[in-house]
């Protein structure tokens, strides 16, 4: 039996109960944190995929992995729907919810992901410039992630969807270069 249809219908399920209480994005962001936790940690993913895991288990780990690490406490829709997961022996489709249930969220409220690369860590109001003005070339609301990419010389590269706005000093450069290979001889 293929997950894809599990995978929907937990994301959905996630998905309706959050926009009815408004809380999908708190909730999407407690989902990210989780799945961020789980792709850089091979043994906790192992212990949450294992079926043989007590979900109790489970639970005690990501809540204190929680305490440790966030200022504020999960969202009471979290919890439940992990332990939903947990109890059905089906944490080995969290990440693939994760996703899903991101790609609902954003077609419900129409926003569109987008990955902005640059060479140095940008400050809240150069992010902040950035989502503005891609917003209004996108014409949608942007959920942006930023990425440190050294192999940048300088600039940023912004990727939404497959469309992406390369504003890096190699792009330019390279565009000069093309330029002046082609203006004749003097």
């Amino acid at each position: 039996m293929t997950t894809a249809p599990l995978v929907k219908c937990y994301a959905k399920a996630l998905a309706d109960t959050a926009t009815e209480t408004g809380v999908y994005e708190p909730i999407g962001e407690d989902l990210a944190i989780i799945a961020g936790w789980m792709r850089e940690s091979a043994e906790l993913s192992s212990v949450m995929k294992n079926p043989s895991v007590p979900a109790h288990d489970k639970s005690a780990i990501i809540e204190k992995i929680w305490a440790a690490a966030q200022k504020q406490a999960m969202r009471p829709q979290t919890r439940q729907f992990l332990q939903v997961l947990m109890q059905n022996k089906r944490m080995n489709l969290f990440l693939a919810v994760q996703q899903v249930y991101q790609e609902i969220i954003d077609q419900r409220v129409g926003t569109v992901g987008a990955v902005i690369r640059s060479s140095v860590p940008l400050s809240p109001e150069q992010k902040n410039n950035l989502i503005q003005r891609f917003q209004g070339i996108a014409q949608a609301r942007l959920r942006a992630s930023f990425e440190q990419d050294e192999g940048l010389l300088g600039g940023v590269i912004v990727q939404i969807g497959s469309t992406v706005y390369d504003g890096s000093v190699r792009s330019q450069l390279d565009s000069i270069r093309k330029t002046l290979c082609r203006e004749p001889s003097r």
